[in-house]
């Protein structure tokens, strides 16, 4: 029996089926790749710490005519620069001071820092513009600094004294009459020639009085705190009080003034002949 065209067709269909090759097997997938972490936080750096600064303020008495701060690392050494600015009244004058300020550095709360510039003391500041700290002007924390001459001595004699306690001292040998002085006062000179000393005691009235004024001549021993005694050299007195003179010494007098008070020396050849300590207005 001959097969019929369809049966043909049929049996071609089915051998081309088993002679094509079988389809390529896909490609495994690739799994997504895991998100990469976030980067690490990077510490900021630390501020620097805040330090205690003593600041005060100044008036310059000189061509400028500025007005300075000044910060130092220790309350002594503003004690100490506040003492240096009482005593030398006709070159600056003390207007605010010292007051705790903390900061890294003084400009940090004061101005800023690029006003300031190191000071002439070790780890200081000093801006030369202005006063940066606020408020009025207030007085001085070192209480030496309020009157220096208050706080010197000539040998055993001292501004202040009563006269009971200039007597257990020592004993006058002469006494002037009393006179009125300028302050309204009497007034009397006290002797003491063994010593080299003569003592100005004053009062209102004419009695209490109290020690005004001490002067030492040669051959007089007596000292101030600071050793410096009729005989002393030029050398020796500027190693003492250098640091301290009125713009007004010269070279046959050196002064330490403070408001109505004062240490003078008087020289000749270069050595000390006369200190007086006391009203600088006589």
């Amino acid at each position: 029996m001959r097969p019929t065209l369809v049966a043909v067709l049929l049996a071609l269909a089915c051998a081309c089926d088993r002679s094509a090759p079988a389809p390529a097997a896909a490609p495994p997938s690739t799994p997504p790749a895991a998100p990469a972490p976030p980067p690490a936080d990077v510490a900021e750096p630390a501020p620097p710490a805040a330090k205690d600064w003593w600041c005060a303020c100044f008036d310059r008495y000189d061509a400028s005519r500025a007005t300075h701060t000044v910060c130092l690392p220790t309350r002594s050494a503003c004690e100490a620069r506040e003492l240096q600015l009482a005593a030398a009244t006709a070159n600056d004058h003390l207007t605010h001071g010292c007051r705790l300020v903390s900061a890294a550095h003084p400009g940090d709360r004061l101005g800023a820092r690029d006003e300031w510039k190191a000071g002439s003391a070790p780890d200081s500041w000093e801006d030369a513009k202005a006063c940066r700290l606020d408020g009025p002007p207030t007085p001085p924390i070192n209480p030496a600094a309020a009157d220096y001459a208050l706080t010197e001595t000539l040998g055993k004699f001292r501004l202040g004294l009563t006269a009971d306690e200039v007597a257990l001292i020592a004993t006058p040998q002469r006494k002037s009459k009393s006179r009125k002085n300028i302050f309204d006062e009497y007034e009397q000179k006290w002797d003491f020639p063994a010593l080299g000393v003569q003592l100005t005691m004053a009062a209102p009235a004419r009695k209490p009085q109290i020690l005004r004024g001490i002067e030492v001549k040669a051959p007089g021993d007596s000292a101030t705190a600071r050793g410096i005694r009729p005989g002393s050299t030029r050398a020796e007195l500027e190693a003492a009080y250098g640091g301290l003179f009125h713009i007004d010494s010269s070279d046959d007098h050196k002064i330490v003034t403070t408001g109505d008070h004062g240490l003078a020396f008087f020289l000749k050849d270069d050595k000390v002949t006369t200190i007086w300590l006391g009203a600088m207005t006589e």
